[in-house]
């Protein structure tokens, strides 16, 4: 996942992905990092629904949350699942389409 980093209003920027699964809403990714890619591909189960609250921070403050609903693919889908790139292009990224 990545987003596109705007006006930083003179400062640098963090970038905060936090990932809950749905449900029950257990926090099972909470990343911060200066640059405003994450990878994604390692770490999701097969076949699970996921929120992400995608957000930017600095020292003025912080940014609007966006929220991304998700759901991986299954395991046998591809042969990969949600951990190993698995199913085909499309069906990866119709899983990350926003609901």
């Amino acid at each position: 996942m990545s987003c596109r980093a705007g006006f930083d209003g003179g400062h640098e920027s963090q970038y905060h992905l936090e990932v809950y699964e749905q449900p029950p809403g257990s926090l099972v990714h909470n990343v911060t990092s200066s640059d405003p890619r994450f990878d994604l591909r390692r770490g999701l189960l097969a076949d699970r629904r996921y929120a992400m609250l995608l957000y930017a921070s600095n020292e003025l403050g912080r940014g609007p949350t966006r929220r991304i609903n998700v759901t991986t693919p299954s395991a046998g889908v591809g042969g990969g699942g949600a951990g190993g790139g698995g199913g085909s292009r499309q069906q990866r990224q119709r899983a990350a389409e926003t609901r």
